[in-house]
């Protein structure tokens, strides 16, 4: 997931994002190092903290905001959750909450340097030689 969040964040952003594990977590519960993988970086020259969700607990948008928010304040800057999986009603529930998150090549709100992004859906044409039944 680190590598595909660089990845991503490389593509969008146009540069090579550098990553860091988080270190002095004295003091942070033990909740938080289980939940999330920890690590500190900048965006568009802004200092922030990834939060890698590890899929050990079921997180609602609603612990999320709670989570991310005593993050943002035991570090003193933006903390941003990182998903590989995220449905769109808990993306939409998160952005009505303003907490900031990362689904890498889906999903990107980073409300604290004013970015949303989200890719267009696509239908895609089937061209077939014969009429199916559900056309008649």
């Amino acid at each position: 997931m680190d590598r595909e969040l660089e990845t991503y964040l490389e593509q969008v952003f146009g540069i090579m994002p550098e990553l860091s594990s988080a270190t002095n977590l004295k003091g942070l519960p033990v909740l938080y190092s289980t939940a999330f993988k920890l690590f500190h970086g900048t965006l568009q020259e802004q200092p922030c903290v990834f939060a890698v969700d590890q899929g050990k607990m079921r997180l609602t948008p609603a612990k999320l905001k709670k989570y991310i928010a005593f993050l943002a304040n035991y570090f003193n800057i933006p903390v941003v959750y990182v998903s590989s999986n995220l449905g769109v009603h808990d993306a939409e529930r998160l952005i009505a909450q303003q907490v900031p998150f990362i689904v890498p090549k889906k999903h990107l709100y980073l409300p604290f340097i004013a970015t949303i992004l989200s890719p267009e859906k696509q239908n895609t044409v089937i061209h077939r030689e014969y009429l199916c039944l559900c056309a008649q």
